[in-house]
């Protein structure tokens, strides 16, 4: 009898990240545009050939670092200019930091590239980049929840209140053209923001700070005869380029 056929189980790092970040799984898909012509009774009459290819990528992360742990500092350029990074030189659209009580901190990666005139590297690319490194207090461990920079970035817990979860979530608007062939042409980064939410046991306004750089988008809070009291926050900001 024939043995199982072997199938291999990992994951790999198309963003090029340091060892302190475990992969945990990524998801490449490749997306092809065509363009069509329809006979008079709508019927397709022609096909043209596939044009600006595109490949689109997702991978998640876990940060473990056990001598001089420095999360935001181990993710190098890519938290001082997201632009094209790993292998394939994906640009970064979407990088989301995600964190909870006594829990290993998430990192979870979108970016895409072009089968034609591809994205460059940081080095060869024309800034502008956006350089998000001090929304965190120096040297995160990524266990449980992590400080933000003190006054103008922190959410931090009053004496009757918990953080219990956190995200932050950098979102890259990212403009792409296409030349007169249907070939990729040109891409580039037009702006960046920062989105948080934050939630935790107590009540919302026992929370010791919110930070003055935060735009409130809502709060809530939750209260019931069967378990503490629980809140929830989410806020948002634009950062300046470099």
């Amino acid at each position: 009898m024939a043995g199982e056929t072997a199938v291999p189980i990992g994951a790999s790092d198309p963003f090029g990240l340091s060892t302190d970040f475990k992969e945990q799984s990524v998801s490449i898909a490749t997306n092809n545009t065509f363009a069509q012509v329809m006979n008079a009774l709508g019927d397709l009459a022609f096909e043209s050939a596939a044009f600006d290819i595109r490949t689109d990528v997702t991978a998640e992360y876990k940060y473990q670092k056990t001598a001089s742990p420095d999360m935001i500092g181990d993710l190098g350029t890519i938290a001082t200019a997201m632009w094209a990074h790993g292998t394939g030189l994906y640009a970064i659209e979407n990088l989301s930091l995600a964190f909870s009580a006594a829990e290993f901190a998430t990192i979870t990666i979108t970016g895409h590239q072009h089968g034609t005139t591809t994205h460059a590297a940081v080095a060869a690319n024309v800034p502008p980049n956006w350089d998000w490194s001090g929304i965190f207090a120096a040297a995160q461990t990524g266990f449980g929840i992590p400080a933000l920079t003190t006054t103008t970035h922190e959410i931090t817990a009053g004496t009757l209140s918990a953080v219990t979860d956190l995200t932050v979530n950098i979102v890259m608007t990212h403009v792409d053209h296409i030349d007169g062939t249907g070939t990729h042409f040109h891409g580039s980064n037009t702006g960046c923001r920062v989105d948080v939410s934050a939630s935790g046991i107590g009540n919302f306004s026992d929370l010791a700070t919110v930070g003055s750089s935060w735009v409130k988008d809502s709060s809530t809070e939750s209260d019931s005869n069967s378990s503490h009291d629980t809140w929830a926050y989410t806020g948002h900001l634009y950062l300046t380029r470099n």
